[in-house]
């Protein structure tokens, strides 16, 4: 498809009768899927979301508190 999306702009580019043709859209990208085994996390005496919560801080971000810095209020994030 992308392939196919790129030859198209290429012809329009081409074109006096089409100015500035871009792409409406993103790349396609890889995916992950992640399984979580629920009775290892049982086990581990963990919750769904302590799970959730350090699967969002490691693929994104999180809020974590705020701090003061010469008199300015900072959030931090991990």
């Amino acid at each position: 498809m992308i392939q196919a999306r790129n030859q198209l702009l290429a012809e329009a580019a081409k074109s006096p009768a089409l100015n500035m043709v871009r792409p409406n859209g993103m790349n396609d990208e890889p995916q992950f899927q992640i399984l979580i085994d629920d009775e290892k996390v049982q086990a581990l005496k963990l919750s769904m979301s302590d799970v959730d919560n350090i699967m969002s801080a490691a693929w994104g971000s999180m809020y974590v508190n705020d701090f003061n810095d010469r008199g300015r209020v900072k959030k931090v994030y991990i």
